[in-house]
């Protein structure tokens, strides 16, 4: 069983792991993109009050088991089915965009289905410890990588200049409305996968005080991930596939540290690791309530779900430059029915029952 703790740097983690999804909005606020995430975090907030109010009705209860209640179990099942392909699914975007970046810049001569794999099997193998093994070693992960965040824009000090944040408010305000709705859907609101593995937590734990605080330290990280790109690269990062990793390749201290971008590489692949893992054990959770038993042999399970995430990555987007504009204007609505519409749904109808019950 996971505690509060625990759940609260797990989420924080989780968000961060999405770094390299920051081109899915630079390329349409610009040097604005952090005013887009400061938008992101509110409505997010908005979001998690929503869930807050689900589990203050259901408590004790996963979002699984919610569901279950509210429409039955028959449509309850139906839905947690859905759930699973959603996990699929961001599992698959979440693979292809860091087989894009391995191909991209690290990597170029390796295929892309040799890093997919390499990905997939490793947190497949993470998976299979389960999400309380996972979660106890969230603390760490997250001091990991708020220390690369420190340490990188430290040495990028000589290369940053308030300029690059002007001119500001140039945009519609719908480039700032569709910036902060993609970034709510990826990755702020994409916790609600953690509402899945609900049962796994200590009695005595808050898992309303740590969804709270694990979305802001997560939206923090993001945002000081966009102020150090902009402040570095200006309106340059707007034309960048990879705007994070370019920001980093200009460190240069004295010909001493520099190529620190092999670092950062390095740092992303455990950040995404471990976010997969965490879509992995939900997806497992998702699929077992949908059955209606738990499986025996996860680690079969798992090679089927690894192979379903492979072949989405591989064959759902033509090329890396794709998948951007595919989440923009199509992904990131999908995926929000998921994150909001059903879920306040479900609060909606909650409540409808219990209007009609004590009307009766």
């Amino acid at each position: 069983m996971f505690t509060t703790r625990q759940f609260m740097f797990g989420i924080a983690t989780f968000i961060g792991g999405s770094s390299l999804f920051t081109v899915f909005v630079t390329q349409i606020t610009h040097q604005d993109s952090y005013i887009a995430a400061l938008l992101a975090i509110l409505f997010s907030l908005l979001v998690i009050s929503v869930y807050i109010l689900l589990l203050r009705r259901f408590p004790g209860f996963g979002l699984l088991e919610i569901h279950k209640l509210v429409y039955g179990k028959t449509a309850g099942r139906l839905l947690n089915a859905l759930y699973t392909l959603f996990c699929i699914g961001f599992s698959a975007v979440s693979l292809r965009n860091i087989g894009d970046f391995f191909t991209g810049f690290i990597m170029p001569e390796t295929p892309m289905l040799v890093t997919l794999i390499l990905v997939a099997a490793t947190c497949s193998l993470f998976a299979k410890k389960g999400i309380v093994i996972i979660l106890r070693n969230a603390f760490l992960f997250f001091v990991f990588m708020a220390s690369a965040l420190l340490l990188n824009s430290l040495l990028l000090l000589p290369n940053m200049e308030l300029k690059n944040f002007l001119p500001v408010f140039t945009l519609g305000y719908d480039a700032y409305v569709q910036g902060a709705f993609v970034l709510t859907a990826a990755p702020l609101c994409e916790v609600i996968v953690f509402l899945i593995l609900l049962p796994y937590a200590e009695r005595d734990a808050d898992v309303k005080k740590g969804l709270l605080w694990g979305l802001l330290l997560g939206g923090a990280y993001l945002l000081c991930t966009f102020l150090r790109d902009i402040a570095t690269l200006g309106i340059a990062l707007s034309y960048l596939t990879e705007p994070t990793y370019e920001a980093i390749r200009l460190i240069n201290l004295m010909n001493v540290f520099s190529r620190l971008e092999i670092v950062f590489a390095f740092t992303l692949i455990i950040m995404r690791v471990f976010k997969l893992s965490v879509l992995f054990c939900a997806a497992i959770r998702a699929a077992e309530d949908t059955v209606g038993r738990t499986f025996r042999r996860r680690g079969l399970f798992l090679l089927f779900l690894s192979v379903a995430v492979i072949l989405a990555a591989m064959y759902l987007f033509r090329s890396g430059l794709t998948l951007p504009d595919w989440f923009r204007n199509t992904g990131a609505y999908v995926f929000s029915v998921f994150e909001i519409v059903f879920p306040l749904l479900t609060l909606f109808l909650s409540l409808l029952r219990r209007i009609k019950k004590e009307k009766v």
